[in-house]
């Protein structure tokens, strides 16, 4: 072949060459703006970053990844005006991981299915993000914390300090007590009820002696026997659950209740309360009327009182469990203030901004007790029903479990009576924290979208 004709084959050779490697660039491209990356990476090996030298954009490499700024990828701009950042920089590497680092995000990144958030220098599995639909569980949080704030202006300008506005701050329940003896050889334990909180402490037997003292320079009850705290939350079924396990882990423990004002101790050994035989067998759901499991073998050990001193079937406990919802509903329901001296407050007519609408407030009482603050703003309303000691803490969050607001109030809607609307959970987190939980949910998906 001569020289003319072999250099022409050569410069048609590189034409295709570059018709070639312009495709792949545009492949790529389409990669950031629209779907993944990873796939394309995956298939296109080396030539990913050969397309990427010979374009000039070397300095884009880094550790086998492709290095983009957000903004310029599509829907990037959108997601840092929600984050309130401004560029970040997203890193979509070839091992099928993707990280997104910058000032005001923070570090995420997506790998095998789990996005992590890096803590110092370790990277950790991160479920701190809000399920379900983003746009409704930002409505509930604003809309619960502008009405539960108007009612604390409303409280504070009819001159209550924060401490001491009923509606925000009301008064402690009674406490409901459950006491195992410890005669089934495990030490004895305590489990306290009050404010929708439960303490269980577990220790050795104390004798006759009262089981906390009052410190006044620092006024809290304190245990003097040095029991260990076993459980402290506000999940009723953990810890009746947790006092059932103790209680039935040897030979069954005699088992007390009683019911104590807010403000007294629990009281001592020799007046523990009534056997929980009594507490099973009152009201129109008893022993009397409910099949029981056959007690455990160690049941036949008697002791004491015997059976009716013993939470020794599963039955029982389930019966504890029915009858302790109906004493809580009890005990919460005396805490409601009266309705005259709500309306009292002015709350009718003041109105709320939620998502830049106007909401106007009016007070309702209700048929079953207590009230309901409606905001409505033409066909639109939301309600704030009045709901004493709600969820102490959030359980939806892995590592940690933040406190909630203690507003007793609970966020509902009307629908042929007024039903919860959205998760407690979630609405009554503090700013700081629903914050961080909304910016994990926006990262998780935004890094989900583009890195499949």
């Amino acid at each position: 072949m001569s020289v003319g004709r072999r250099g022409e084959m050569n410069g048609i050779w590189k034409l295709l060459n570059m018709v070639l490697l312009v495709f792949l660039f545009v492949l790529i491209i389409y990669g950031l703006t629209t779907k993944g990356l990873n796939p394309l990476i995956k298939k296109v090996g080396v030539e990913f970053d050969n397309v990427r030298a010979l374009f000039g954009f070397g300095e884009g490499l880094h550790s086998g990844c492709y290095v983009s700024r957000v903004s310029e990828l599509g829907g990037g701009q959108d997601f840092l005006n929600k984050m309130g950042a401004s560029d970040v920089l997203l890193n979509i590497c070839k091992d099928g991981s993707c990280e997104i680092n910058g000032s005001g995000v923070g570090a995420y990144k997506l790998k095998d299915g789990y996005f992590k958030k890096l803590f110092g220098e370790v990277w950790r599995k991160d479920d701190a993000f809000l399920l379900g639909n983003l746009n409704v569980a930002k409505f509930n949080w604003d809309a619960y914390h502008a009405g539960v704030g108007l009612l604390n202006k409303v409280g504070e300008s009819s001159g209550f300090s924060t401490s001491k506005n009923f509606l925000t701050n009301p008064k402690d329940t009674q406490k409901f007590i459950l006491y195992g003896d410890g005669r089934g050889f495990g030490g004895d334990v305590v489990a306290v009820w009050q404010n929708n909180r439960w303490e269980i402490r577990r220790g050795p037997k104390i004798g006759n002696r009262g089981v906390e003292y009052f410190d006044s320079r620092m006024n809290v009850w304190v245990a003097k026997d040095g029991r260990k705290v076993v459980y402290q939350g506000s999940d009723d079924k953990v810890a009746l659950k947790m006092f059932y396990g103790i209680v039935t882990s040897g030979l069954n423990d005699n088992v007390y209740w009683k019911v104590l004002d807010s403000d007294k101790m629990y009281g001592s050994v020799s007046n523990r309360g009534e056997e929980i035989g009594s507490f099973l067998t009152s009201g129109r759901v008893s022993l009397k009327n409910i099949k029981l499991d056959q007690p455990s073998l160690f049941s036949f050990f008697r002791f004491g009182s015997g059976d009716n001193s013993k939470l020794d079937s599963d039955k029982k406990f389930d019966l504890l469990s029915l009858k302790f919802k109906s004493e809580k509903e009890k005990l919460l329901d005396e805490l409601n203030p009266d309705i005259a001296k709500v309306r009292a407050l002015g709350i009718d007519g003041k109105s709320v901004s939620v998502g830049g609408v106007s909401f106007v407030a009016n007070v309702e009482s209700l048929q079953s007790g207590g009230f309901v603050v409606v905001f409505s703003s033409g066909s639109k309303s939301f309600a704030l029903k009045y709901s004493p000691h709600g969820k102490g803490e959030s359980g939806f969050v892995v590592s940690g479990r933040p406190a909630l607001d203690a507003s007793p109030f609970v966020l509902v809607r009307w629908a042929n009576g007024w039903v919860p609307m959205g998760n407690e959970e979630y609405y009554k987190l503090y700013e700081k924290d629903f914050k961080e939980a909304y910016r994990g949910r926006l990262i998780s998906d935004f890094l989900r979208d583009k890195c499949k």
